[in-house]
C-alpha cells in the first residue's frame, strides 16, 4: 500500500481491520481455557475472517493496487 502511495483513506480502514483482528484473536487465545474445544473456536473464526477478508477489503485493496500501478490516481 505504502510503496503504491495508496490514499490514507483507503490504508486506515485497512489497517483499523487488521487491529481489530489481532485483539479478537489475542481474546481468544487468552480465553482458551473457557471453551470446550479452543482449537474449533478459532479455526471457525479464522475461517470466516479469511473468507470476508479476501472477498471484501482485501481484494478491493488489491484491486486499487493495481490501478494504481496501471497509471490511475491514487485519489
Amino acid at each position: 500500500m505504502v510503496e503504491t502511495a495508496v490514499d490514507l483513506r483507503h490504508v486506515e480502514p485497512h489497517k483499523f481491520q487488521h487491529a481489530e483482528f489481532l485483539k479478537q484473536v489475542t481474546m481468544m487465545w487468552n480465553s482458551r481455557g473457557l471453551s470446550e474445544n479452543p482449537a474449533a473456536l478459532l479455526h471457525g473464526f479464522l475461517s470466516l475472517w479469511l473468507t470476508v477478508s479476501h472477498s471484501g477489503t482485501g481484494s478491493g485493496m488489491a484491486r486499487n493496487i493495481a490501478r494504481i500501478k496501471a497509471g490511475e490516481s491514487p485519489l
